[in-house]
């Protein structure tokens, strides 16, 4: 009897210990000693044109912030789309009239705010960035910087790439400053609209 409470009382006290050393690993890593930290998203892209759905994909961000500062971080995204956007067919407006001459433009011309594509929207987004977010469980947040997407649309890849901000609320689930959900929304120069859900979690790179 007395063997069975030495056994439990010594495993008790080994799980308290445990516990204590991942609490004090939780509350450094992601803080002073660890500037690394790396996010998995799962991403919808819309093109805003009337014939394309929103693609859907995945996305990586890989981030470094300056040891002591918790609240501002340099970041390099990678996305990339794995259900194309369905297309409902390429939109022309007949040759003749004011709206397209038939001179200049015989086999008609293409609809406003539409692709005469006939290809499922497929893109590979890409930025750099510099992001800010508040301290504390709940916050908020935003990156500022060149943010891109390389397309099969010909219509999306004028103005493609720019200087563009994003919109970001979150939830960090430890007290690591970079272990943390997040949802994210940002509007590209063509006026694609990019939305995200990430998870972040920080890293030792040595």
């Amino acid at each position: 009897m007395h063997s069975i409470a030495r056994v439990t009382l010594i495993t008790l006290l080994g799980f308290t210990v445990s516990i204590a050393q991942a609490q004090d690993a939780d509350d450094s890593i992601g803080r002073d000693d660890t500037p690394f930290y790396s996010g998995t998203a799962f991403i919808s892209v819309d093109p805003d044109l009337d014939n394309l759905d929103s693609a859907f994909g995945l996305a990586q961000t890989i981030g470094i912030r300056i040891p002591g500062i918790s609240w501002i971080g340099f970041e390099l995204d990678l996305g990339f789309t794995l259900f194309g956007g369905e297309n409902d067919g390429g939109r022309t407006i007949p040759a003749g009239g004011d709206d397209c001459p038939a001179l200049q433009n015989p086999f008609g011309c293409e609809q406003p705010g539409s692709t005469a594509s006939n290809d499922d929207f497929q893109a590979i987004t890409y930025g750099l960035y510099t992001a800010f977010r508040t301290p504390g469980r709940l916050y908020a947040g935003t990156r500022l910087g060149f943010g891109g997407m390389n397309t099969n649309i010909e219509e999306l890849e004028e103005d493609s790439d720019g200087f563009v901000y994003t919109l970001q609320a979150g939830y960090r689930w430890s007290k690591a400053t970079h272990n943390m959900v997040q949802l994210e929304y940002l509007e590209f120069q063509n006026d694609a609209k990019y939305i995200s859900i990430s998870a972040f979690y920080a890293f030792d790179a040595f």
